[in-house]
């Protein structure tokens, strides 16, 4: 392989890791809208309360936000990307499950009237 066949294997992987974790930032803002929606009243179901799931699903988002936008290289990256993508992930998979379905916070019935 030639230096130039290497470099394009490289953009590639480069451009293909990007991608993957803008998909990552997504699923974070998914998780932190989410949680910033759903009514305190929910949040007596799950094991800990909304202040503690919205700081630590912002946090996710910001580590994940330097990793992609900033020049600064944490140690570890691959490490905290993970961590963060779980972190989301839990919040909606057991914690949202807990919760169970989503409550009206204004206490109306379902309709339009």
């Amino acid at each position: 392989m030639n230096l130039t066949t290497l470099r394009l294997v490289t953009d590639i992987c480069n451009g293909i890791f990007f991608v993957i974790q803008l998909a990552i930032l997504a699923f974070m803002v998914w998780a932190l809208v989410a949680c910033l929606r759903r009514p305190d009243a929910d949040f007596r179901y799950a094991r800990k309360d909304k202040k503690f799931w919205s700081g630590v699903l912002l946090g996710c988002a910001l580590v994940t936000g330097i990793v992609l936008f900033t020049p600064i290289r944490l140690p570890f990256q691959p490490f905290l990307m993970l961590g963060a993508a779980y972190g989301a992930l839990y919040y909606l998979g057991p914690e949202e499950q807990r919760m169970g379905p989503r409550r009206s916070s204004r206490g109306r019935g379902k309709g339009s009237w």
